[in-house]
């Protein structure tokens, strides 16, 4: 800082008598340094905004992730809800299929042996349907969990670069105030 008071002393400073030259010297070391706090302060200033612009891009970045998986859960939702309709049509033409087969070979529709096999085959599909609904859940609440914490991320993204965009600044503010 002194080296470059001294340049722009020896730059500004007149053919006047050597007192005049001091003097003029001095000013211009005030001047340059006021010029040079200012200068500092402006980059401390575009240098928070970066950082806060930057904090803000991933904050957004990691919102439309959270929005990915959002639309996941809810494609895995739909899928639980095409499965456990795959699964009824079955049942039915399953039941359809029995009662056909038991009818052609003879077998009374209300027999014992005809309702057990009915019973057998709804027992199965509940099974399967609890499996598949259970499926389709644990996915659909793994891509919420998934998506709220990336909004939580987010936040803490914006909430930390803010941070560290104004600590140098109150480090700046700080060193001005030290000055005088």
């Amino acid at each position: 800082m002194m080296l470059i008071s001294t340049l722009f002393s020896t730059l500004f400073a007149s053919a006047a008598p050597v007192g005049a030259a001091a003097a003029g010297g001095a000013a211009a070391a005030g001047a340059t340094s006021t010029a040079l706090s200012i200068i500092q302060g402006v980059g401390t200033v575009f240098g928070a905004l970066a950082t806060i612009g930057a904090a803000r891009n991933e904050a957004d970045e990691l919102k439309a992730q959270a929005l990915d998986e959002e639309f996941k859960g809810r494609d895995e939702f739909i899928r639980g809800q095409e499965q456990q309709a795959r699964l009824k049509t079955e049942l039915a033409l399953t039941i359809q299929r029995q009662s056909v087969a038991f009818a052609s070979g003879g077998v009374r529709l209300s027999s014992g042996s005809v309702k057990q096999a009915r019973q057998d085959a709804i027992d199965d599909a509940e099974r399967e349907l609890g499996l598949a609904s259970n499926d389709a859940l644990r996915a659909t609440l793994a891509h919420r969990r998934g998506a709220r914490n990336l909004r939580i991320s987010a936040r803490n993204a914006l909430s930390t670069g803010t941070a560290a965009a104004l600590i140098p600044v109150f480090k700046f503010a700080g060193s001005v105030a030290k000055r005088g």
